[in-house]
């Protein structure tokens, strides 16, 4: 009964959090361009990993309006929860009791990354690096404790995994951090002298993969004249003032102003309390010191290499699901504790793995519906009630005016909360197309053409049709 239970929490808590991205009618900047305008992304996706792009293209193939992007919205939304089920499953075999784990799957699933990939029907093939990523640990971890060929079979098979995660979307090839640090601080104690080595041998196997695909892509990406945009110093800047304070503040979305100073304050907390439950744990037990260690530090550590130096790394919150993961974690086993745990737990420790889930639940879903869906939506909706009440007959000359703020003249603005299509020419064309698209489902009327331009400073012409794009 009670894993029948956990199975629908896994289920139900997400598409709770999650309906307004299938209820309303709305596409990102990136949505709007994969409809109409992929070639315009071909340098972009290539950035982010070899088969991104090529994902992509092949789920946007059978997408012809914005209404359909919601299937790929639904599609972001069963790999998000197969990651949940896969975390749940791996912690509850190591030793997690089912409660427990569920609570951390849940609380996974609703960080600010997966509300990111389900409101971008672009994004989905992160949570699939993401799945593939939790694959090969669970890959290497179950055949690490027996010996010969299945052992080195395994190894490989997850290095393997690793690498196609790593293909699809680089940052989240080191989502296998999360269940690591899992486990690490499940292992009993008594077995304490081999987590060091436990602990290498799964950062091997990862490191393998992730190595193996940043070599091969660069090659190919040299082969193909695709400039590396590293920017070591650049990096190491996001990483400090914006990837670290946003991934330990767990739910709270912080991207500018004062919601940025919560952000910081709030990580900066949880950093404080987190560290005092592992000194008081190890003062009660010297044991528990290491993985507490392992599971936070090294892992954070890890990530933070890997966003300095990955061939594909990009901040923003996307990138960020395997950091905050970590975090989860921590916060699940201040109140779980370290090592094999009794059966019996006590009420309060319901209680706040309970609280733990409803923040999340609610601050997904506030944030998914005010940040994300409200704004792309009433973007759609006023260009697309504009073009239906346009005279549209003969030789129509159309210009977008945008909002002269944070626009940019080509691609798409990072994977954010704050990111709307009005900051984008080139996905506000799109978006105008779209709309004439779905105005007229047949086609044109003959006899008239549309010439679509962005309206850069000068006065409009006097022949044209200007429609005015707000960044709501």
């Amino acid at each position: 009964m009670r894993t029948r239970l956990c199975y629908l929490a896994l289920l139900i808590l997400p598409v709770l959090a999650y309906w307004p991205v299938f209820t309303h009618e709305f596409g990102s900047p990136e949505d709007f361009l994969r409809l109409n305008a992929p070639e315009v992304l071909a340098a972009d996706g290539a950035q982010k990993g070899i088969l991104h792009g090529a994902l992509q293209d092949l789920a946007f193939h059978s997408v012809s309006s914005v209404p359909l992007l919601a299937a790929l919205r639904g599609l972001s939304l069963l790999l998000v929860v197969l990651c949940g089920v896969a975390i749940w499953q791996v912690t509850e075999r190591a030793g997690w009791s089912e409660i427990d784990a569920a609570a951390l799957a849940v609380a996974v699933m609703m960080l600010p990354a997966p509300q990111l990939y389900l409101a971008w029907a672009a994004a989905w093939p992160a949570a699939l690096a993401a799945l593939l990523s939790l694959a090969a640990f669970a890959a290497t971890e179950s055949e690490l404790e027996v010996g010969g060929t299945r052992r080195l079979i395994g190894l490989l098979g997850g290095a393997l995994l690793y690498f196609g995660a790593a293909m699809c979307y680089f940052p989240n090839a080191t989502m296998g951090l999360v269940p690591l640090a899992a486990l690490a601080l499940a292992r009993p104690l008594r077995v304490a002298h081999d987590l060091k080595k436990w602990f290498a041998i799964h950062l091997g196997v990862m490191a393998a993969g992730l190595i193996a695909s940043g070599v091969l892509e660069r090659l190919l990406m040299q082969g193909a004249g695709v400039v590396d945009r590293t920017q070591i110093l650049g990096r190491l800047e996001s990483l400090v003032t914006f990837a670290l304070p946003a991934g330990w503040a767990v739910f709270v979305v912080g991207e500018h102003g004062s919601a940025r100073t919560l952000a910081a304050v709030i990580g900066g907390i949880l950093i404080l309390a987190l560290i005092a439950v592992a000194r008081r744990d190890a003062r009660l037990e010297p044991r528990a010191a290491a993985p507490w260690g392992l599971a936070l530090g090294v892992t954070t550590a890890v990530f933070g290499v890997v966003a300095v130096f990955a061939p594909n790394w990009h901040g923003g919150y996307r990138s960020l699901w395997p950091l905050g993961g970590i975090v989860v974690v921590g916060l699940v086993c201040a109140v779980r504790g370290v090592g094999e745990q009794p059966a019996k737990k006590s009420l309060w420790h319901y209680a706040a793995l309970g609280g733990l889930v409803a923040v999340g639940v609610l601050a997904a879903g506030a944030q998914v519906l005010s940040l994300l869906v409200s704004p792309l939506e009433r973007e759609w909706e006023a260009l697309n009630g504009a073009v239906v009440r346009a005279k549209i007959v003969g030789e129509v000359k159309v210009q977008l005016r945008l909002p002269p703020d944070g626009t940019t003249d080509a691609g798409i603005p990072e994977a954010r909360f704050d990111a709307r299509v009005a900051q984008s020419s080139a996905a506000a064309v799109q978006m105008f197309n779209a709309a004439l698209d779905d105005r007229f489902a047949a086609g044109l009327p003959k006899g008239t053409k549309v010439h679509v331009d962005v309206l850069t400073g000068a006065a409009p012409a006097p022949d044209a049709l200007v429609f005015e794009l707000k960044k709501y």
